[in-house]
């Protein structure tokens, strides 16, 4: 139930964690079949007593229904935190077209100041945001996206995708940004070189993508420690431990969700790809390819493609 994230949020900003980002997916609404007859019998109640003095019963299916609107108690959580970062998720592509809608403004906010034509960054032709409650009670979005290598593998974030006239920074990206605390103002598009944020300059390719530093196990020791979400929220482990820190929250377990192949594991969970992802903007930790670079691979190529005619 999203109610328990909720107290997670309650948890962790209690102890003060400088920011909370949670990357499940919050397009849809959660309707429980018990809401759904509480709300039906509300509606009942309130049109038989129009007029009248409200009765205990009426009190106390609106008691119910504020109860078990989790959606509703989640962004109270949310706006109460001040400190949520929630992911959004396009579709990388070319428009065909013009999108279906405006964006709702509560997403435009998010958007990176950019200059008329400015080019370079992925296209995208749609996406989903979260439930405008949810969006609007959250301290920023970003973007979840990842743009897999030929070969499947993870080796780069999109840290900007540009849908029609606007800029969006990757979920990553915001999140660092609000540790320091900035914001998308803040954030500059270097075109054909990088991205800023703040006094940080990240070095990317073209399409403003970061080659992300992945960071090594060391003596046996991950390089981010996951702590088990039920732990936290028992008291077994004392949310204290997460004053000032950033906290990624999202699945792990074999199983749950998607994982992805990277240059350090063969199957990654996504909130470990954003831990690696954060952590290399934060510390300018990336790996850089020059300009002439591309045209050093298509030589390799085609040298390799020489080879293999040869061979047969």
């Amino acid at each position: 139930s999203r109610e328990v994230h909720g107290r997670m949020a309650d948890l962790l900003a209690g102890a003060k964690a400088k920011v909370i980002a949670n990357t499940l997916f919050l397009f849809e609404p959660q309707i429980d079949p018990g809401y759904q007859y509480i709300t039906k019998l509300l509606e009942l109640a309130e049109k038989s007593e129009a007029g009248a003095e409200p009765s205990a019963m009426n009190s106390l299916l609106k008691e119910a229904e504020a109860a078990l609107n989790t959606d509703r108690r989640l962004a109270e959580s949310y706006a109460k935190a001040g400190s949520v970062v929630l992911p959004m998720l396009f579709t990388i592509d070319i428009p065909r077209g013009k999108p279906d809608r405006p964006l709702a403004d509560f997403v435009v906010k998010n958007a990176i100041p950019s200059r008329e034509g400015e080019t370079g960054a992925l296209p995208a032709a749609a996406v989903q945001v979260p439930l405008e409650n949810l969006g609007r009670a959250a301290a920023a979005l970003g973007h979840l996206n990842a743009n897999p290598d030929v070969d499947g593998g993870i080796r780069n974030e999109p840290l900007v995708l540009r849908y029609f006239e606007h800029h969006f920074p990757s979920l990553s990206l915001m999140v660092a940004a609000r540790s320091l605390n900035l914001g998308p103002a803040d954030i500059r598009i270097r075109p054909l070189e990088g991205v800023t944020l703040g006094r940080l300059r990240i070095g990317t390719d073209p399409a403003l993508q970061m080659y992300t530093y992945f960071y090594k196990d060391r003596d046996g020791r991950p390089a981010f420690q996951p702590d088990s979400f039920y732990d936290v929220i028992t008291g077994k482990i004392p949310a204290a431990k997460y004053a000032d820190k950033i906290v990624l929250i999202g699945a792990t377990a074999a199983g749950v969700g998607t994982s992805a192949v990277t240059p350090v594991s063969p199957a990654m969970a996504p909130v470990l790809t954003l831990a690696h992802s954060v952590s290399s903007i934060l510390q300018e930790h990336f790996f850089v390819a020059p300009p002439w670079a591309w045209i050093a691979e298509k030589v390799v190529f085609l040298l390799v493609g020489v080879y293999l005619i040869v061979l047969l």
